[in-house]
């Protein structure tokens, strides 16, 4: 399953986690380091450029990845 956004004017899909993606971020203790690097591996993006993203783009991957989990 793979939800698609549009952030600055570029598409970003975002793929279910799988076990193991929950596994490899599993070592940070960082709640927030841990969703920031999170969602880079399930969309692709590098860390870094979720870090420079602008709130309002940030929160709908936010929101997306907590329905995942939820």
């Amino acid at each position: 399953m793979k939800k698609e956004f549009n952030i600055n004017g570029k598409k970003i899909a975002m793929r279910a986690p799988l076990v193991r993606d929950l596994k490899a971020v599993g070592n940070i203790s960082n709640a927030m380091e841990q969703e920031i690097v999170l969602i880079a591996n399930l969309t692709g993006l590098h860390k870094d450029e979720i870090e420079e993203l602008e709130i309002k783009d940030y929160t709908p991957l936010q929101k997306e990845l907590k329905d995942f989990l939820g």
